[in-house]
């Protein structure tokens, strides 16, 4: 895995406030989820254990640079102050926070999208690295996509006099990279802007997807009505009658070769153009050359990408370093090194 070493000097300690899990598990379940979503809120980085992981006690972890910190539905006896390892497992929750916190307030050519089961943040870069067909009117957007999370690693580096282990703490940054693809026009706009019926009447037997409010499903698209404006649609559990506004392409324009080839010649922007684009933004094939017709395999696909992501990498991470946290200073190398893993 690659992976961006995290070093720190100053103080040897981080402070946290502590509550043990007797005391969590007297909250009620909304209780609990109101304290979460107030930390949350808060911007206050927080680790919670429900059972315990190497010499670290079950409870919640809470990280604050502000000493009158209250920490709500508990009381000052249910709280005390611990000293953690600045490199320590539950401050990579901490160190997570912060380098999200400032991502989002330095750089303006990043947003942040979401969190992943994995638990790594992806932010989305704002501008798009490709439209098509048109720049004003884009069929398909192609974004650059970047994660990361914080990874504990301890180590044993060596026995003491007393033949006890001494163990080091490491933290790593890891960064992954990937395509997104956003289809932004429906099937009723293409109609609107080409003003040609027989193009939709490519995508029959096609899948598509519905979308309406804020949910979406895949179906076959079955027939259009012309007059009604409607698409005959066969869903998973129905089929259903919908407008076309609220019918997409699905994200990979591999999947409508005929149609989008016919869309292209309308706007002098070429599927090929577009299939070049895609090969090459997702490290799957070149480009085509000349009367070549047949697509080729990318090739050092993995050495490219890993230099493409070390790239971003930089660009992103490496400039909201150093960060300071309650006189701990932390830095990042700036090349990668190969972790098993983790």
């Amino acid at each position: 895995m690659n992976a961006m070493k995290i070093n720190f000097s100053g103080k040897d300690h981080i402070v946290a406030l502590y509550v043990g899990l007797e005391s969590i598990n007297r909250l009620r379940s909304d209780e609990k989820k109101k304290l979460k979503d107030i930390l949350k809120s808060g911007d206050i980085p927080y680790y919670w254990a429900t059972s315990k992981y190497l010499e670290y006690d079950p409870g919640l972890y809470v990280f604050s640079e502000d000493s009158s910190l209250k920490i709500p539905f508990f009381s000052d006896n249910e709280i005390r102050v611990v000293k953690l390892h600045p490199l320590s497992y539950p401050v990579k929750f901490l160190l997570k926070s912060l380098i999200d916190y400032k991502v989002r307030k330095e750089l303006e050519k990043v947003e942040k999208i979401g969190e992943n089961k994995e638990g790594s943040i992806i932010y989305r870069f704002v501008n798009p690295l490709f439209s098509w067909p048109l720049k004003e009117w884009p069929i398909y957007k192609f974004y650059r996509r970047v994660y990361f999370r914080i990874e504990h690693i301890r180590q044993l580096g060596g026995y003491d006099a007393s033949g006890n282990p001494i163990y080091i703490d490491e933290l790593y940054l890891l960064p992954t990279m990937d395509l997104q693809v956003t289809t932004e026009v429906s099937l009723g706009n293409i109609v609107e802007r080409t003003n040609n019926w027989d193009l939709l009447f490519l995508l029959i037997n096609k899948r598509i997807i519905v979308r309406e409010e804020r949910k979406q499903e895949i179906g076959l698209l079955i027939d259009i009505n012309r007059k009604k404006k409607t698409a005959s649609i066969q869903l998973s559990k129905e089929s259903v009658e919908v407008t076309l506004d609220k019918v997409y392409l699905q994200t990979n324009p591999t999947w409508y070769g005929n149609f989008l080839n016919n869309i292209g010649s309308l706007f002098n922007s070429s599927y090929d153009k577009l299939l070049d684009s895609f090969g090459l933004m997702t490290y799957r094939y070149e480009p085509t050359q000349g009367a070549q017709k047949k697509r080729k395999a990318f090739r050092n696909a993995p050495a490219i990408y890993l230099e493409h992501l070390e790239r971003i990498a930089k660009e992103v991470f490496v400039n909201v370093f150093p960060i300071s946290y309650l006189d701990v200073n932390y830095t990042i190398s700036e090349h990668f090194i190969m972790l098993e893993e983790v």
